[in-house]
């Protein structure tokens, strides 16, 4: 019988271990489906409270909708939406086409120096190769001479320099030899380059990104400013944040003034074709007072665009408009949901 004090085998002390490692495995296990299980928690809790909030704005909307005096004021709520939908539409296809031109531009810059370089290296490796094979040359003609000498001592009183002779070949040949090697190792090497595959592309580089924010900010602006007739811009923003029951539009004349003109926009955004010179001649102007909170961002200090210009010579929005609120910011603001537009 095994003593109480006796110490255990090898293959207890295995099986010890063996379990103490299951336990802090199923430890780890069981804490991740904790954590797994209080984030499914919170998800069903928020879609719950946004199913909840939703099920509440359709009871609201079915309530304006039974009062035909709120027809009006919802008309413009929803031009209003579309509007706002339409300029954030345009933005990010503007966005989408400005990142496909960098990219092809950055891509071929990149390919060119890629190209460059594996023709510098080509040559280098080529000339290096000539040189050897001139060496190599010149110590094949110095074997064969060398050879051809110890051939012409016949006689047993020449040994002595043949024997000079025949260390100097195989200083010679060892030379060859080397010779040989480094030719082998270099025609090796530029194998290897030339079947070098092109680089991945790693993404815009952050002059890239910095040029086509910089350019959506611009575009934002001229959108902002196309939209001063009756402060669209702003009742666009106030449509965006609230709902429909939580703000009105004014009497019937000024609705109907408020949808006229959005249409008017809605049919002038549709035409729009190239606002290149618009946004080239504001991303000027806005690059005079443009700072970047650390070297390395791409996205502008919302504070160093804090003031929208009205008269920009050579765009198509000259004249001085007195009765627009030229503080607002379309970035910090998130006008046509420009935040989310934005490359990082």
């Amino acid at each position: 019988m095994a003593s109480a004090g006796k110490k255990p085998d090898g293959n207890t002390e295995e099986r010890l271990m063996q379990l103490f490692q299951s336990r802090a495995e199923l430890k780890q296990e069981f804490n991740q489906l904790q954590k797994d299980k209080l984030l499914l928690t919170r998800t069903t809790d928020a879609q719950a409270h946004r199913i909840e909030e939703l099920e509440t704005d359709l009871v609201m909307l079915e309530k304006l909708l039974k009062k035909p005096e709120k027809y009006a004021n919802l008309r413009v709520y929803y031009q209003l939406r579309k509007v706002w939908d339409t300029c954030n539409r345009y933005i990010h296809k503007f966005r989408d086409r400005l990142v496909d031109q960098q990219r092809d531009r950055e891509r071929k810059q990149q390919l060119m120096e890629f190209n460059q370089q594996k023709t510098d290296k080509l040559n280098k490796i080529n000339k290096s190769i000539d040189n050897r094979k001139k060496l190599l040359d010149g110590v094949n003609a110095r074997v064969d001479e060398l050879s051809k000498k110890m051939e012409s001592y016949k006689y047993p009183w020449q040994f002595l320099g043949k024997q000079g002779v025949s260390k100097q070949r195989a200083i010679a040949m060892k030379t060859q030899s080397e010779a040989y090697s480094e030719i082998q190792a270099m025609y090796d090497q530029r194998i290897k380059i030339e079947s070098q595959p092109w680089p991945e592309f790693d993404g815009l580089d952050l002059a890239g990104k910095r040029s086509i924010n910089l350019a959506m900010i611009a575009l934002a602006q001229y959108f902002y400013m196309s939209l001063t007739e009756l402060g669209l811009g702003n009742k666009t923003y106030q449509a965006q944040r609230k709902k429909p029951w939580e703000i009105t539009f004014g009497s019937a004349a000024e609705q109907n003034e408020i949808v006229h003109r959005c249409a008017q926009k809605l049919e002038l955004f549709a035409q729009l074709k190239d606002l290149g010179a618009e946004v080239q001649t504001r991303m000027a102007k806005l690059k005079e007072n443009i700072e970047y909170k650390r070297p390395d961002d791409s996205i502008p200090d919302p504070e160093s665009i804090t003031k929208l210009v009205n008269d920009v010579s050579g765009t198509s929005l000259t004249t001085t408009i007195t009765d627009v609120n030229l503080e607002v910011n379309v970035l910090n603001e998130n006008y046509w949901g420009l935040n989310d537009l934005m490359i990082p």
